[in-house]
């Protein structure tokens, strides 16, 4: 039940009326960040609360490229996972991070990334797109390949270590972990990544 306290609590969506929800959002691609936080000092659950698509302040200020905005609402407390979409047709969910990607907002996304902001299954598509925009992967390689591991993203992996990141850098070790479930296409993945990694040097 633990593993799915966190998913049902994004489903609730409890907060401020629509119209001051919305004029939140606007100011969070603003970048305002006095503005924001008059709102939120007013109506507190604003800070996580979702808007057309989805979209959070957090998620709206990543897309933009609001850095300092993006700061301020993770120090807050702000989840940096609830996922948003950008596209109103097909609303794929992607997370601020990956949007952050997508958009080639560098900064912000390795901000995320740098805060515990998660791969998702678009991991491999927005490094490419971070590394494209001049991320230093032996930089920002090292968080990146290390949620790689811990996932079995074979593509992912392989995509870091062929871009230079270091599978033996100690803080954070890529170690990838077995999975708990004992599903053989599980742990063939596992023992792929494993290889992988220990083949370009890691322990």
């Amino acid at each position: 039940m633990d593993l799915l306290r966190g998913p049902a609590a994004r489903l609730v969506n409890d907060g401020a009326p629509r119209d001051v929800l919305k004029q939140a959002l606007v100011l969070a691609g603003r970048g305002d960040a006095d503005a924001v936080a008059a709102l939120i000092e007013e109506h507190p659950t604003l800070i996580d609360q979702r808007g057309g698509d989805g979209v959070t302040m957090l998620w709206t200020a990543a897309r933009r490229g609001r850095l300092a905005l993006v700061r301020w609402l993770v120090a807050r407390g702000a989840d940096i996972e609830i996922p948003g979409s950008a596209v109103h047709v097909t609303r794929v969910l992607v997370s601020p991070y990956c949007i952050a990607v997508r958009s080639r907002r560098s900064e912000v996304a390795q901000y995320l990334l740098d805060h515990g902001a998660q791969a998702d299954v678009f991991a491999v598509a927005a490094a490419r797109l971070l590394l494209a925009s001049g991320a230093d992967v032996r930089t920002s390689g090292g968080r990146l390949l290390t949620s790689a591991a811990s996932q079995g993203s074979i593509e992912l992996v392989r995509l870091l270590l062929d871009q230079g990141a270091e599978a033996a850098r100690r803080e954070p070790r890529p170690v990838a972990h077995r999975p708990d479930d004992r599903r053989p296409s599980r742990c063939a993945r596992f023992d792929r990544t494993v290889a992988l990694l220990r083949a370009a040097g890691a322990r």
